[in-house]
Parts: C-alpha cells; sequence; structure tokens
C-alpha cells in the first residue's frame, strides 16, 4: 500500500461471496459481464470518497456544474452502470442541483454508436438517475490531453491501462511462441513491454493532472500482479492461447496469427507504480492497493447455482469478447469473411469452453487487479 498526504484513504470493498459479486449483475451490466460488476464493487468505496470531495470542491469554487471522464470506456454501458450505483447518486449528495457532464472516452475505432445506442437504452430505463446529466464521446488517445486544462473534476478508468497499443518486439523467435504477457519468457521482450507500459502510465497520470480542477480526483483499475498470483482474466489465457493454436493446427485458422496475434495485455507491480508515480508532483492521498479479485462464475459454480457448462460459457465468453475483435483484425488481411470469422469463433469458443469445464478453479477470472486513487490539491 502507498500512501502520501494527510487524507483519509479510500476504502477497497472486497467481494468474497458470490451474493456479493453478483450485487451488480443488472441491466446496467453487458452480459457476461458479472467479473467486471465485481472489480467495480471493490472500487465502490474509492469511487464514492472521490466523488464526494470533488463535488465539495466544485461547490466550494462555485462551479457551476460537474464533469466526470471515463477513459476507456469501450463499446459497453459497463463503467457509467458503476457511475450510475455509486458516483452519481454520492455528488449529488453533495451537490443535488449540479448539472453533471460525462465525457465517455476511447479510440476513434470505437464502435461508438453501439455505445451511444446503449446509453440511449439506460436512460431510457432509468430517467430518474440521468437527470440533469449529459454525455459525450471524446475520441483519442488518454496517454495525451483530452480536453483544456482544470475543467475535470473526477476521472475513473477500469479497463485501459493495462492494454499496451504497440509492442516493443516482434512476434518472432525470440518469445517463443508466447501469445500473452503472462507466457513471455523473463528478461529481455517482457522487461521491455514492462518499460513501455511505466511509460504508459506516467503519461496517462500526468495528462490526467492537467485536466483535473484543483480538488478533482482520480480512481482507475488495471492489471495487477504480486510474486505469487498473476492478474485478473489470467488463467484464462491459456485456455484463449491452446485454443488459437489448436485451430491453426486443424487449419482453421491461418497460420499467419502465430506472428500476428498477441493478447494486448500486460500488468503492474506495485513497486512499478510506485516508482512512476513518485515522479509526478503534487499528488496528494495518494494510494495503491493491489487486491485479489475472485470470480464470480466461480464462486456461483461452487455453491452449485450453475452447472460447468454454464460455468465454461460464462468465462468463456467473457474472455473471447475481450480479444475477439484483436483476432478479427489479424484475419481480416487473410481474406476470411465476416461469416466464416464468426463460424471459426464459435469454434473457438466451444474449445476454450471444453478446456474451462474440465477444471473450473484453473480456468477462471480471478486474479489480482491494481486499484490507484489520487486527488489533485486545492489551491
Amino acid at each position: 500500500m502507498l500512501q502520501t498526504g494527510g487524507g483519509v484513504e479510500p476504502k477497497l470493498e472486497k467481494a468474497t461471496t458470490s451474493e456479493n459479486a453478483n450485487v451488480m449483475d443488472l441491466t446496467m451490466f453487458d452480459e457476461h459481464s458479472l467479473a467486471q460488476a465485481s472489480l467495480h464493487l471493490m472500487a465502490s468505496g474509492a469511487m464514492k470518497t472521490a466523488a464526494a470531495g470533488a463535488a465539495a470542491a466544485a461547490l466550494a469554487q462555485q462551479h457551476h456544474s460537474f464533469t466526470i471522464m471515463v477513459n476507456g470506456i469501450g463499446s459497453g454501458k459497463n463503467d457509467v452502470g458503476a457511475l450510475i450505483e455509486h458516483v452519481l447518486p454520492t455528488i449529488r449528495s453533495v451537490a443535488p442541483d449540479m448539472p453533471i457532464h460525462i465525457l465517455c472516452n476511447d479510440l476513434l475505432a470505437n464502435e461508438w454508436m453501439v455505445l451511444m445506442n446503449q446509453l440511449e437504452e439506460l436512460r431510457g430505463a432509468r430517467p430518474d438517475e440521468f437527470k440533469n446529466v449529459y454525455c459525450k464521446c471524446v475520441s483519442g488517445n488518454c496517454r495525451h490531453r483530452l480536453t483544456i486544462p482544470d475543467s475535470v473534476h473526477l476521472c475513473v478508468s477500469f479497463s485501459v491501462l493495462h492494454y499496451p497499443q504497440t509492442l516493443p518486439f516482434d512476434l518472432d523467435e525470440k518469445i517463443r511462441g508466447a501469445m500473452a504477457y503472462i507466457s513471455l519468457p523473463r528478461g529481455g521482450p517482457r522487461e521491455a513491454l514492462e518499460q513501455t507500459m511505466d511509460s504508459y502510465l506516467y503519461d496517462y497520470a500526468r495528462a490526467r493532472m492537467e485536466e483535473l480542477v484543483a480538488g478533482g480526483a482520480l480512481v482507475c483499475a488495471m492489471d495487477g500482479e504480486t510474486a505469487e498470483q498473476n492478474h485478473q482474466f489470467a488463467k484464462l489465457y491459456t485456455p484463449l492461447e491452446r485454443g488459437v493454436v489448436s485451430m491453426i493446427e486443424d487449419e482453421l485458422l491461418p497460420p499467419s496469427l502465430r506472428t500476428t496475434f498477441f493478447i494486448m495485455t500486460a500488468s503492474f507491480s506495485e513497486a512499478r507504480c510506485r516508482a512512476v508515480l513518485q515522479r509526478l508532483p503534487l499528488l496528494e492521498d495518494m494510494s495503491t492497493s493491489l487486491l485479489y479479485v475472485p470470480c464470480p462464475y466461480y464462486l456461483k459454480w461452487q455453491d452449485g447455482n450453475i452447472s460447468d457448462a454454464e460455468f465454461a460459457s460464462e468465462v468463456g465468453n467473457a474472455i473471447l469478447a475481450c480479444f475477439k475483435m484483436r483476432l478479427k483484425e489479424c484475419c481480416v488481411p487473410q481474406h476470411m469473411d465476416d461469416k466464416v470469422f464468426e463460424e471459426r469463433m464459435s469454434e473457438l469458443l466451444s474449445r476454450i469452453e471444453t478446456m474451462c469445464a474440465t477444471d473450473p478453479a484453473g480456468n477462471d477470472t480471478s486474479g489480482i487487479t491494481c486499484f490507484l486513487h489520487w486527488r489533485k490539491p486545492l489551491r
């Protein structure tokens, strides 16, 4: 745990039972997103603390509206669901009449119309929560500043900081066939990727500090690692890799995937986060926490609430949803049309599910997540 300043450490909730893990399994979340709901639940205390402090700062500075930035929004409604559950009520308890603007950020290639349709459905289903709330899209790389300085009160991010945009090595024999960070041999390419991710985190944090108003706050989560455990979802990389390789061998996926497909995630240790964030000035109430996030699907399976097949379907769909777009990007240059691609993905899912059903404990979403929080000081 790293903490500086004299503030109160944001509380991180621990989801340790299937009941807690399921508490946010509502219409606010996309299908097969229960693991992400658990992560939001664990960060709920930190989000509430940050939102309350930022709202009080906005009132003290006589701001006329409150701006939330969500980095890595994707094409679904998961992160906005967390705002509805934990952040908006907290802001309204402090500043009940203040308009709230939500800036939804992702890369230009994001499926923006899918996101807008999701938000429109959410607004129709929950008109009270969306009263005086305005959503806007901001496309761009969050390593850089996305809006004018001193304009954002609260920034949240749950699914972007562990994604490298490029790899600092070639997918050749030096990585020994690895398709994921956790499969890379120690040293060499793995160390280079860690350095790339540390640079990414520094650029991200510096850009957010410029955008935050005085008294504004940031809460984010990203893949973490300890000496004993890998990050959340990491155990599912093995069946995904094995499924892809087996389909290449069966001539159902192009051989080029061996040198083009890589699971584009990498995790952070606490020591690396500490080293990066200490390079930034003016961080108040800064804390890092590496916490174990249990797999809600495994807990449901363990309690006898779902069958082996249902468990395998949930985790299989969850991991494939994360990397299906990347697989498509690698298959399109090989002239695979959409229909054939979807058929191949159905087969890949079936193979992943078969592996997961035989060993639920070894193929679930559980793992380490790194939670970060800091506040920009009041002038």
